[in-house]
């Protein structure tokens, strides 16, 4: 799978379009398929849901889960690299002694809709935490609320945002904001009170799927941050653990510690509930590796204006007006680019990924 074109085609524009071909190609591989319907709608009143494709020996030591939109609308990204997997039998031949479980549509709704948040304005990577122990709450998005949605979205609204960065820096709107929060529910970054109805499914569903395998990798693709086209491969463990030593040893340089300060000052918040934090809790007792690969598409304050203004359209606005209309193309055009050359890109830095961890848990697992 080498020209452009052949890579294009595995991508799609729409959520359905994105779960055909995904489906088919699953099927002519000859994948187990495990489907979940969701409870809510698309914006055509089409079904929605969250499917798992698994190829390999069920009785593999080992285990890669790659995951697509998590974050809603970055499944299109996502789902084009799984689906090419399917279709390349040069690609699946190199994981033929692991188990590869594909997880399409992990935020459905979002995927559908073209948001970033599922249904209840929740972001499941700020939703994959103990609920049963104290949460924080994080306060202080309070005292920017007003400004992150205002009633009105316009350019005074925008001078009162900048204003306010610029009073505060950068790194404090990060902190305040992109952390994730749970005391506005009609917030952007927001987490959540209770576990999501995504968080319950992948629970329920991936220890059935891993039950044989004693080292399970999870990459999560994601797109809106970093250089225009690089995934950017970025993990939460300490450094000095196993899991961080692992990591480096199969990537090198290449692979980030968030927690360990080498994302440099590309982000200055560490979100609390992301997916790649949390397979202690839905797969214990398993030797996990998780870990995000972040793709750029365009600059980070464009990102960030294209989802308060999403968030608005949904709360204050009109999807069906024409100001709605102009907003969900922006979110399109921010979290996924529709060039040959960008979705090459992300198909071979992804593929590269895919196949270091599967050569990694390979290693250990005899």
């Amino acid at each position: 799978m080498s020209t452009n074109n052949v890579v294009s085609d595995g991508f799609s524009t729409s959520y359905l379009e994105s779960r055909r071909k995904f489906l088919e190609a699953a099927a002519a591989a000859g994948a187990e398929i495990t489907s979940i319907a969701h409870p809510e709608k698309g914006p055509e009143g089409e079904d929605l849901f969250m499917d798992f494709a698994c190829i390999g020996p069920n009785d593999a030591k080992a285990a890669v889960v790659v995951v697509s939109g998590t974050h809603g609308i970055e499944g299109f990204c996502g789902s084009g690299v799984q689906t090419n997997i399917l279709r390349d039998d040069r690609s699946l031949s190199k994981f033929s002694k692991i188990k590869l479980i594909l997880l399409h549509g992990h935020n459905p709704h979002g995927f559908a809709w073209l948001r970033r948040v599922n249904e209840d304005n929740v972001d499941l990577n700020r939703n994959y935490v103990d609920f049963s122990e104290p949460q924080e709450m994080n306060e202080a998005y309070l005292g920017v609320k007003d400004l992150v949605l205002p009633i009105e979205f316009n350019d005074d609204s925008e001078e009162a945002m900048s204003t306010w960065i610029e009073e505060n820096g950068l790194d404090q709107y990060q902190k305040v904001i992109m952390g994730g929060q749970r005391v506005d529910p009609d917030g952007i970054f927001y987490g959540g009170t209770s576990t999501a109805w995504s968080n319950k499914i992948v629970h329920d569903i991936l220890p059935k799927l891993t039950t044989n395998q004693e080292y399970v990798g999870l990459m999560d693709v994601h797109t809106g941050l970093g250089p225009y086209g690089h995934g950017d491969l970025i993990h939460s463990y300490a450094k000095g653990s196993r899991e961080y030593d692992d990591l480096r040893a199969w990537y090198g340089e290449e692979m980030i510690g968030i927690n360990a300060g080498e994302y440099g000052d590309v982000v200055a918040a560490v979100p609390r509930g992301p997916i790649v934090s949390s397979l202690d809790l839905i797969l214990p007792g398993k030797q996990s590796y998780a870990f995000v690969i972040e793709y750029g598409t365009v600059e980070f304050e464009r990102v960030i204006k294209a989802l308060r203004a999403d968030n608005w359209v949904h709360i204050n606005g009109d999807l069906n007006s024409p100001e709605g209309k102009e907003i969900k193309g922006e979110m399109r055009a921010c979290f996924y680019c529709e060039s040959d050359e960008w979705r090459k890109l992300i198909w071979d830095r992804g593929l590269w990924s895919i196949e270091k961890l599967a050569a990694g848990l390979s290693q250990l697992s005899g």
